[in-house]
């Protein structure tokens, strides 16, 4: 199942999702080629552009990450790639509120530590799930 969805959200979300190791390049090689979010310079773009990674797969496919963290993000040239769909839920699970709230308290703590000014984590909540 994490699979099929891996491959949907890699093509739905046009590049900013990546599959896991089981895609062409193993995690390694991608390793080589691109920092981890977490060993990079951050910036407010790089801000929205997670949170927009997140809004994405909450509003058009319906699903939670449940495992958004800093060392599940990729950060080339170009952009942001997001991995390891394995504990991907829909949102009626009963607890997907929680996942999400989980989820961009990670990423949001994270670049708050990394010196940048955002919005407060229930405003991102709240705009994601209207």
């Amino acid at each position: 199942m994490s699979n099929e969805l891996q491959e949907k959200f890699g093509k739905k979300i046009e590049g900013r999702l990546v599959k896991t190791s089981r895609e062409r390049k193993s995690r390694k090689d991608e390793l080589n080629k691109n920092k981890l979010f977490n060993e990079t310079k951050v910036t407010f773009k790089n801000h929205v552009n997670v949170i927009s990674v997140i809004e994405d797969l909450y509003r058009k496919e319906k699903m939670i990450h449940v495992d958004f963290f800093k060392y599940n993000i990729f950060k080339t040239k170009k952009e942001l790639k997001v991995f390891e769909f394995g504990s991907v839920v829909d949102i009626r699970h009963p607890s997907a509120i929680e996942f999400l709230e989980r989820d961009i308290k990670n990423i949001t703590r994270f670049l708050i530590k990394r010196g940048l000014t955002i919005e407060h984590m229930t405003d991102i909540i709240m705009r994601i799930i209207r």
